[in-house]
């Protein structure tokens, strides 16, 4: 303190020059700063001329005038003044390379670190440590401490200190003990970075701003240019020291851990204000920790910067919202193994291509890149406060928007006529030329804040290559013959706004390409590398949705694609429904003044409007209601300033959120206050721990809204809803709605998650091996990633609800095993379950897709009241857990809430609906068959009642077939395909539901010339007399365990031991099929429970027969020679016996002779190649070796590569080594022979004309 009292008296220690550890250095080209009796005082010099740094420059000389000249004298007149005495052999003046404080500056080369001797004798150090492998706890924790000395000039190379610590707090003190393997690789890494442990300080600091965020499943990216002078304030702002951070929150890491520091308000304030763009948005492989993701997010974007030559050798600004990785990342490790564990995989991108993270940490709200991280928008910058318009934060509003290529001008038309400003539109007809310079040296400044480009597509249309000429652009070919003029032409147009919008994106400013959804411009490589940027977005537009305005004429159902980053394009997108007709397209000239439709235009300037002003509502709003929760403080007594300590305003804004509680206040408008508060009082969030509490508090006492559970009752209905929306679509339509149907039932029944129901694939669907059984046993659902994998990682469902078991043995049928269950998008469920809930009445209560497995839970312990079997069938983890799902009042007030006649009046709705789908497509059915039935159009004949729609082909192919000849040609592809369709049938009396406004309403089967039950056992019968017939005829022989066919057929308990056989002779397969067949049967003539229930409801699924296997009499005559079974023996087979019987003992010497010269021609064979190649391998890595130790000790001022003697310690102390001596120079090593063909030829050689190597160590 007196030594700095006698230099502030001086003037030579001011507070804008001073030197403060843990602080930004000062703006000021001088800097001085005292430590205990040292002073010192730099000057940083600038000259006009790039310094060259190959030793070359000459330093300018110190004049009398230079502010560190004055500074010295003026500290030597105040010791003078103060009798205090000065060490004159310690001082040094004016010099550019020194030693202070313990570091070495190098001021022309711009470098600072540990001394050269120091890092030397650490590597010597370290070289013996490791070459000896044994050592005490004192020396390496010494060692530690050097290593922590050299490597704070590089905090990342901290994160090398990965298990040495752990190692060293349990070694015993005073005794030697042998290092592991992995700590001697930790020792050896520190002498391998020793070179490169020194700071830059003539890195160049990147004006393009980075902030990275992420959750457990995603992270995104976003990047922002700053002013040179935005970025030096950054700069000075980072963060340098670090916290002490892990993954666990233990109580006492709680208690040892200081109060969190207040955030940075001033990047916070600049993260909110600048227009960002997204240059990352992804979803990670595996779920983890949220700190954990946040650092891999950050390092995905570092291995992308080092990367790029450009970004060697830069200082790179990073905002990020977790402390955990600012403190991680500045201090340059962790305790955790796991962030450490990735820390050092950073570390080789950090240090091969020299770049320095300064990382400042904002604000969850202030932080943009939040939105990538879950797939959303970017929100709208902020107007910029005063203070931080003076660093040019908001000269991007003073960018107006460019219309490139534009014909009539009219989106500059519709935004300068709300008041938004825009550049002149340029095209060729406007006479401006699109190729001017200008315009990219606009986009280069940023006057620019959105860009338009619409080339002209008439050089990409199909339709007009076609007509001009295949050899224009050929199929497969969308570059074209850029020999004609033409071709080439519109491939520079477009080419040059793939140009421009990189220009755009580069600089932060949002881009729109808009081309027709056909054109051949798309299908450029150009064009597929630029889609592939982060933050572009494919928009597909109908413009005739864009018709309802004034002055628009009129375009047809032209479509459009239009590429954009902008958020505020979503919007404004629409789609055509296909509900309208379509005017003919205005052709010609007056399509070229058409441009883009008027609506398109006004809507989209709307947008940009709206975007623009919603970021200032939300801050207004912010004010409002921090002014208001100020005011209940000063009506409370409390009058909080900006001078107010954090605690006492912490204690007075609990009160009022207390105060507001019980005045019945609104919740969010009093958490909307505290923020505002915070912003105001210019306090951070962590701070008001108290007032955060009591707002969780107060969440907690608000009434919960769970996930209302679906009843049976509407599942029904909504089943029968989907099936008829789905008979009444074709192709994919038809498939969503069939799939929603089928997943909501699958997720009610088996009580999945929605998320575990849309990762299911068809190899995760277990079904029963016998079709006639499938009721009973059910099928298994494998679940690979559940909920709860942390206790079941791998869970299954058994589901025995027999109607949906044959649904989905159905919808299975020749699927593959890999491809996904139910081919359907969770928001298209979700959205096609409303939509059936609304044709129900039932929207309004709330329904979601969690309200499936709670339905089911609630009908599940309705059904069987056992909460053990519950908590098994749905995979809970905790008892406790069910209370969320066994909402039974709940449900039963839902359904209290309609009466019987609403109940009727839901299910009559649903039921009808499924009735005009079914009818209209009889209709259509009938109506073909009318055509077909006129002259010339078909015989009367071939009519028949087809049902429609059904399925045909495979699962995946989804078409609506009518008519006999379809349905003929889809039962000759494959005669197991053919379905039972359900048809609604009117005039039958029987089963009637009153209210429709189309009479009664029956069920019915309606598979073509479906027979009657009498005429079904008679054919059962039949069948059956001919399968024990054709059992007979195959004879008495014994097929297994000593039955004939007709004896297993007889036996139940062998005949479906007998369906299971799948190998064997022909005898044994024909006689499981016709085990098959007859299991098949027996359903048919023993009861009428199965036909009953066809008969009674809609039933997807019929057993279907088994193929006999048709055997040709000729072959089974054949069969019974016994020449052909004998067709392998001839001649030579013949003389080969002749030869072992006549010769046995010398056919057995000239066999083992062959086997013995084979396996001593490959022992050789391995021996040399193996030896050759392991010793080329080690003579590489010798080699290696070799030069990577000449090369650091090169780096280091050694001469030598020398390696102290491996000695191992005869006694507890440890040995004495004499003192080192560098030995003389070694010989260059000799460049590694490469492996290439030469090599390989030799080594090919050296195994010819090597000597052979008997065994038992005897020569042949």
């Amino acid at each position: 303190a007196v030594h700095e009292e006698v230099l502030r008296r001086r003037g030579v220690l001011r507070d804008d020059n001073i030197l403060v550890y843990g602080k930004p250095v000062p703006e000021q080209d001088l800097w001085t700063g005292a430590y205990l009796d040292d002073l010192l005082v730099a000057l940083r010099c600038t000259v006009p001329e790039p310094v060259p740094l190959d030793g070359t420059f000459v330093p300018p000389e110190p004049q009398e005038s230079d502010e560190d000249v004055r500074a010295i004298r003026a500290a030597i007149a105040g010791y003078e003044e103060a009798g205090l005495q000065r060490a004159v052999h310690k001082e040094f003046n004016q010099i550019v390379d020194f030693k202070a404080w313990g570091a070495v500056v190098k001021g022309v080369k711009g470098t600072v670190g540990a001394p050269m001797e120091v890092r030397q004798q650490l590597w010597a150090l370290l070289a013996k440590v490791v070459s000896l492998g044994w050592c005490t706890r004192e020396v390496l924790q010494r060692i530690v401490g050097y290593v922590s000395f050299v490597f704070q000039f590089r905090r990342e190379m901290y994160s090398l200190q990965h298990h040495i610590y752990k190692f060293m707090a349990n070694l015993p003190r005073q005794k030697w003990r042998r290092i592991p393997g992995h700590v001697l690789d930790e020792l050896r890494s520190f002498a391998l970075h020793l070179p490169f442990a020194y700071f830059s300080m003539r890195k160049r600091l990147d004006l393009e701003v980075l902030a990275t965020d992420a959750t457990p499943t995603s992270g995104g990216a976003v990047t922002a240019l700053v002013s040179e002078a935005l970025a030096d304030e950054l700069w000075r702002k980072s963060e340098v020291r670090g916290e002490p951070v892990r993954l666990d929150r233990s109580e006492g890491f709680l208690s040892s851990i200081a109060p969190p520091a207040a955030p940075s308000q001033f990047a916070s304030a600049v993260a909110e204000s600048l227009p960002w763009s997204v240059i990352s948005s992804y979803s990670f492989r595996q779920t983890s920790h949220i700190n954990l993701q946040e650092l891999r997010a950050l390092r995905r974007e570092i291995v992308r910067l080092a990367s790029r030559s450009s970004g060697e050798g830069q200082i790179k600004l990073c905002l990020n919202d977790s402390r955990v990785v600012i403190g991680a990342v500045t201090k340059g490790r962790s305790s955790s193994y796991k962030l450490n564990g990735l820390l050092r995989t950073m570390l080789p991108y950090l240090t091969a291509a020299n770049i320095t993270l300064a990382l400042l940490w904002v604000e969850t709200e202030s932080n943009r890149a939040d939105a990538p991280s879950r797939f959303e928008s970017l929100p709208a910058p902020v107007p910029a406060p005063p203070w931080l318009q003076s660093f040019g934060v908001d000269a991007w509003r003073a960018g107006a928007g460019l219309e490139v290529f534009s014909r009539a001008g009219r989106m500059t038309e519709a935004h300068r006529a709300l008041g938004l400003p825009m550049l002149e539109p340029i095209d060729f007809t406007l006479g401006r030329d699109v190729f001017d310079s200008d315009i990219e040296a606009r986009l280069r400044r940023r006057e620019v804040a959105w860009l338009w480009l619409a080339p002209p597509s008439k050089g990409f249309n199909r339709r007009w290559c076609a007509q001009a000429g295949p050899a224009i652009r050929p199929k497969g070919e969308p570059e074209g013959d850029e020999a004609d003029p033409r071709t080439w032409w519109g491939n520079l147009l477009w080419r040059h706004s793939l140009y421009l919008a990189q220009v755009a994106l580069d600089h932060g400013v949002f881009v729109f390409l808009e081309h027709p959804r056909k054109s051949l411009a798309w299908a450029l490589r150009d064009t597929e590398l630029f889609q592939h940027r982060a933050g572009m977005i494919k928009h597909r537009v109908d413009w005739c949705m864009y018709g309802e305005h004034g002055h628009d004429l009129s375009v047809g159902n032209a479509q459009s694609v239009v590429l954009s980053n902008a958020p505020w394009l979503g919007s404004v997108i629409r789609r055509c429904a296909q509900k309208h007709v379509h005017p003919i397209p205005v052709r010609g000239s007056s399509a070229k003044r058409c441009d883009h439709p008027w609506g398109f235009c006004v809507e989209l300037a709307n947008a940009y409007r709206s975007w623009k002003e919603a970021s200032s509502e939300y801050r207004r709003g912010l004010r409002e209601a921090g002014a208001w929760l100020l005011s209940m403080a000063l009506a409370l007594g409390a009058p909080l300033r900006r001078s107010s300590s954090p605690g006492l305003v912490d204690r007075w804004l609990e009160r009022c959120v207390d105060h507001a509680y019980r005045t019945g206040e609104k919740l969010y408008r009093v958490r909307l206050g505290v923020l505002g508060v915070q912003r105001i009082l210019n306090i951070a969030g962590p701070l008001l721990r108290s007032t955060w509490s009591a707002l969780r508090g107060w969440r907690a006492l608000q009434p919960v809204r769970s996930r209302v559970p679906i009843s049976s009752s509407l599942l029904h209905a909504f089943l029968v809803v989907s099936l008829a929306r789905g008979n009444a679509e074709v192709g994919r339509a038809r498939e969503r709605w069939w799939s929603a149907m089928l997943a909501a039932w699958l997720s009610f029944e088996g009580l999945l998650r929605p998320g575990e129901l849309c990762q299911l694939r068809a190899g995760d669907i277990d079904l029963p091996l016998d079709s006639l059984t499938a009721a009973d046993e059910g099928l298994i659902l494998t679940i690979r990633q559940p909920k709860t994998r942390r206790v079941y990682h791998t869970q299954f469902v058994l589901v025995k609800e027999p109607r949906l078991v044959k649904w989905m043995v159905w919808w299975l049928d020749a699927v593959p095993s890999g491809r996904k269950l139910f081919r359907l998008g969770r928001r298209e469920w979700a959205r096609l379950l409303t939509a059936g809930l609304s044709a129900l009445g039932a929207d309004q209560n709330g329904y979601t897709l969690g309200s499936l497995r709670g339905g089911g839970a609630t009908a599940h312990f309705r059904a069987h009241e056992n909460l053990a079997r519950l908590q098994y069938h749905g995979r809970w983890a905790r008892s406790e857990t069910l209370r969320f799902y066994l909402h039974e009042a709940w449900a039963a007030q839902g359904d209290a809430q309609l009466s019987a006649s609403s109940k009727e009046r839901r299910l009559q709705r649903a039921l009808r609906e499924l009735a005009d789908a079914l009818q209209e497509a009889e209709q259509e059915e009938q109506q073909k068959e009318s055509r077909a039935s006129q002259p010339g159009r078909g015989s009367a004949s071939s009519r028949a009642t087809s049902p429609a729609p059904s399925l045909a082909g495979s699962s995946s192919s989804w078409s609506r077939v009518g008519g006999a000849k379809a349905r003929a040609a889809a039962t000759e592809r494959d005669p197991l395909r053919r379905r039972a369709i359900v048809h609604l049938s009117r005039p039958t009396p029987s089963r009637r539901l009153s209210g429709g406004r189309h009479g009664p309403v029956e069920f019915r089967s309606s598979e073509p010339s479906l027979p009657t039950a009498q005429a079904v056992d008679v054919t059962a019968s039949t069948l059956l007399q001919a399968a024990q017939s054709a059992a007979q005829s195959l004879g008495e022989h014994e097929v297994d365990q000593g039955l004939t066919p007709a004896e297993i057929l007889q036996d139940q308990h062998s005949r479906d031991s007998a369906s299971r056989w799948r190998a064997g002779d022909a005898r044994r397969r024909i006689t499981a099929a016709l085990a098959r067949l007859v299991n098949s049967l027996q359903s048919w003539t023993t009861g009428s429970t199965e036909r009953a229930s066809t008969r009674n409801g809609p039933q997807p699924v019929r057993p279907r027969p088994v193929q006999a296997l048709r055997v040709d009499p000729s072959t089974a005559a054949a069969s019974s020679m016994w020449w052909p079974r004998y067709s392998w023996i001839n001649k030579w087979t013949l003389l080969g016996l002749m030869l072992m019987v006549l010769f046995p003992k010398v056919t057995a010497l000239v066999f083992g002779l062959m086997v013995r010269l084979v396996l001593r021609a490959l022992s050789a064979l391995i021996s040399h190649l193996a030896r050759e190649l392991f010793t080329q391998i080690l003579e590489i890595t010798g080699d290696i070796e070799a030069q990577l130790v000449h090369f650091l000790s090169v780096q280091l001022g050694l001469t030598s590569d020398w390696h102290p003697p491996m000695t191992m310690p005869g006694a507890p102390a440890p040995p004495v080594y004499p003192a080192f001596a560098p030995p003389p120079a070694p010989p260059a090593a000799l460049p590694a022979r490469p492996m290439d063909m030469i090599t390989l030829v030799l080594v090919a050689l050296q195994l010819r004309n090597a000597p052979g190597l008997g065994w038992g160590g005897g020569q042949c």
